[in-house]
């Protein structure tokens, strides 16, 4: 029962009112993790949200106890980002091979530099521009889980703004996992095949 309407389909007892791309349709969603090297289905589970990204941590540690592995690799496609289930499955040795979800620049009709120009020093804990200025941290959002880095007065009288921003100064955004991303991103590179075998 969800809205306080009750949802029942013969034949489909899983079936619930579920947020999808089409809107509100009474569906499912199925989740299944496979073993690469045998290609059987290890564990499954029919859930209600209408995307995957709150569906990595619990599939992993259902099929590391199905399995009875402490170790294990998860491939999954860019849905399942989420840095906070990311950095969970890291510390019980799930490894994540997960492509992260990133927006793009779009101002400026895609010619100004996107984040990956930017590089975060964590000792500083702040990220260096492409015109080697500082840009420390100047806000947090606790419930998205996001840091905001800018510099507004190096960037008032920088030559390279407008490459940067369209904007009055250039604010980079971190998430708060970002390091559970770049470990996956690390062994995307690492291992360029790992999408093609999921």
């Amino acid at each position: 029962e969800r809205l306080g309407i009750q949802h029942h389909v013969t034949g489909e007892p899983e079936a619930r009112l579920m947020r999808s791309p089409q809107g509100n349709r009474t569906a499912y969603n199925l989740q299944t993790a496979v073993d690469t090297d045998t290609h059987l289905i290890v564990h499954h589970e029919t859930v209600q949200d209408g995307d995957d990204s709150r569906q990595l941590q619990p599939m992993a540690e259902a099929t590391q106890t199905a399995l009875e592995r402490g170790n294990l690799s998860i491939l999954a496609d860019a849905g399942y980002s989420n840095g906070e289930q990311q950095q969970r499955c890291e510390e019980r040795n799930l490894a994540c091979h997960i492509p992260p979800r990133r927006t793009v620049n779009n101002q400026g009709g895609g010619q100004l530099y996107q984040a990956d120009a930017f590089h975060y020093e964590p000792a500083r804990d702040a990220y260096r521009c492409p015109a080697d200025h500082w840009l420390p941290l100047k806000q947090r959002n606790a419930s998205q889980k996001v840091l905001y880095y800018a510099n507004p007065s190096a960037c008032a009288g920088c030559r390279l703004k407008p490459r940067c921003t369209a904007g009055r100064w250039r604010t980079v955004t971190r998430h708060q996992y970002e390091s559970a991303f770049e470990t996956s991103r690390q062994r995307l590179t690492e291992d360029p095949k790992a999408m093609t075998r999921r």
